[in-house]
């Protein structure tokens, strides 16, 4: 049995997690009785979205996401799990799947859902950068495919750019300084007699090498 080629096809429209729901509601608990597997095509997108979906959108109140990654390797098969966002949670309740890497697109063995009114999304039109703002500390938002990476700025880290980096864990600071961690960078408390963002520079040996650059000047001065 090759899923790649024997699946059921959801095409609908109302299924896109960029189209707000109509005056018709869908649910899953009644229209996926039978665990099959499907392919998402057409006007409902290529694949299921894996970042959270706003509530009533994709022709439900309730709409499911894909918490986690789609496999790599064409022919790989993976354990899933489908989010459905309802009140403050994006994962109020969850639906076991698994997907499958075919050539140029995935398909999924969906189950009904638990109640209604819960619906499997495909990623049309859905761009998480613009629906949640997901990415903090002014990190770049990058949509992918309904899913999004965040381009952190330097001394940020994590999936949102949320973890400031403690740059004091390198020692950074040289000469005996103190290291104090800042959001987003640091600063080095030198010791006297050093100067520089990294405790770098000793006076004394920066006051030596001016008197050796002035000294020639002086004698011309003096000759």
């Amino acid at each position: 049995f090759d899923e790649c080629r024997h699946y059921e096809v959801l095409n609908d429209r109302e299924r896109a997690a960029g189209r707000h729901r109509g005056n018709i509601l869908k649910c899953d608990q009644r229209d996926l009785v039978t665990p099959k597997w499907y392919r998402f095509t057409g006007a409902a997108g290529a694949q299921m979205p894996t970042a959270c979906v706003p509530k009533h959108y994709c022709g439900t109140h309730a709409p499911g996401w894909l918490s986690g990654s789609h496999p790599t390797r064409v022919g790989q098969v993976v354990n899933g799990k489908v989010c459905f966002h309802w009140g403050s949670n994006c994962c109020n309740w969850n639906a076991a799947i698994q997907i499958k890497k075919c050539n140029g697109f995935y398909v999924y063995k969906l189950s009904r859902t638990p109640v209604c009114w819960l619906r499997y999304c495909g990623n049309a039109g859905f761009d998480p950068c613009k629906a949640s703002r997901p990415c903090q500390n002014g990190a770049t938002c990058v949509n992918q495919n309904g899913g999004y990476t965040c381009l952190c700025k330097p001394g940020y880290q994590g999936k949102n750019c949320e973890q400031d980096v403690n740059e004091c864990v390198t020692k950074p600071c040289r000469n005996g300084g103190t290291c104090e961690n800042l959001q987003g960078s640091y600063r080095c408390k030198c010791k006297a007699g050093f100067l520089g963002k990294h405790c770098q520079i000793a006076l004394m040996l920066l006051f030596s090498l001016l008197l050796l650059l002035l000294l020639p000047f002086f004698f011309q001065v003096f000759a």
